[in-house]
């Protein structure tokens, strides 16, 4: 058998994965909004099976389902997968805190917020869409950037977490 045959069968498989991660990323968002909440893990899980365990997106996605159903170990686990998976996702970090502080845990709530800040500051350093200043759009981002509206859920949930360990959210103490 030629070679570009091989290839081109290889570049096939390739693709539909693709298609076939993309469809169940957009199936299983589907459901989660119509608040589907089994189809919505089934087809997040189904997604975490073909592309792997290091998949963050689909871990995430299934974290956020797991909190809607209030299955706070399920969704904390799949938060701290998604952060082994890519430390620098994130929402994995936003998700982590909120289960957390779901769990009246507030210092390991505290801590998971303001890692995923840390990553969204270092990712303003080094990535094409940074964070500039909350609410100030980056040019060269399509629609208002992810990163900033992140920062803002980031900074609004320290403040929750602040406000019911008594900390009222006034400075840091610290560095």
């Amino acid at each position: 058998r030629p070679r570009h045959v091989h290839d081109a069968r290889v570049g096939d498989l390739v693709a539909l994965r693709a298609t076939l991660l993309g469809e169940l990323k957009e199936r299983g968002n589907a459901c989660f909004k119509a608040s589907q909440n089994d189809q919505a893990v089934e087809l997040y899980s189904l997604a975490i099976d073909l592309d792997g365990a290091a998949s963050a997106v689909y871990l995430s996605n299934r974290s956020a389902v797991h909190q809607a159903k209030r299955m706070w170990r399920e969704a904390a686990a799949d938060a701290r997968q998604a952060i082994r998976a890519d430390p620098c996702f994130v929402k994995a970090h936003l998700h982590l805190g909120k289960v957390l502080l779901q769990q009246r845990q507030l210092g390991e709530a505290r801590e998971a917020v303001q890692r995923g800040m840390a990553t969204l500051q270092e990712a303003g350093q080094n990535a094409a869409c940074a964070p500039l200043q909350v609410g100030e759009p980056h040019p060269q981002c399509p629609g208002p950037s992810a990163p900033l509206t992140r920062l803002h859920v980031a900074q609004e949930l320290l403040q929750a977490i602040m406000q019911q360990s008594g900390g009222g959210g006034g400075g840091g103490g610290g560095g």
